[in-house]
């Protein structure tokens, strides 16, 4: 289970700018399987559920690989799919906008495994593009797609062989931050 926060959005109307409200954190769900210790499938699945009068969906997909090495590192790469909708009154009405959001990628990362703690770093590269339905105008705004680069760390702690909780900070190379917060069940 993961807790997104949402970084601030701003989307552009012609000549003006229009900050995009939307829930402060997006609960989603993330069930990732490794097949001898190596080879990686994923699914992140949020159902559409309310909360503080926004629905968000979102569903994804990932493959990956990693590499166990000197007995308590590991390297990764992965590439992935991903879509997200945003239902609510998303600019200053109080109308039900739509806000999609699809992006895919490739990342790499390097982990540490310090007795119970796991320190970890990498680098994503995305295609993102986002699609803005103004209900109050009809007006449909769709951005072309954007590419950004991302820089994240994070720091893991084992509470119990079978439990862990992450806490990941995510940037950009145009600035734009965002954290998340997960607890990881493993088998």
């Amino acid at each position: 289970m993961e807790l997104l926060h949402r970084p601030e959005v701003n989307n552009r109307i012609g000549n003006k700018q229009e900050p995009v409200e939307g829930p402060p954190i997006l609960p989603r769900f993330r069930y990732r399987q490794f097949f001898d210790q190596s080879y990686q499938v994923g699914v992140g699945l949020q159902v559409p559920i309310e909360v503080m009068e926004y629905r968000y969906a979102f569903l994804a997909g990932e493959l990956g690989c990693q590499w166990l090495f000197a007995e308590n590192w590991a390297l990764a790469a992965r590439s992935y799919l991903a879509r997200s909708v945003i239902h609510g009154p998303i600019t200053m009405t109080d109308a039900e906008d739509v806000f999609e959001v699809q992006q895919q990628g490739v990342d790499a990362s390097l982990g540490l495994q310090w007795e119970d703690w796991l320190f970890s770093g990498g680098l994503r590269h995305s295609s993102v593009q986002n699609k803005l339905s103004i209900e109050e105008d009809g007006v449909m705004l769709e951005e072309p797609s954007a590419d950004y680069t991302y820089f994240y760390g994070g720091i893991g702690y084992l509470v119990r062989p079978d439990l862990r909780l992450n806490f990941t900070q995510h940037s950009t190379d145009q600035i734009v931050r965002h954290w998340s917060f997960a607890v990881t069940l493993m088998r």
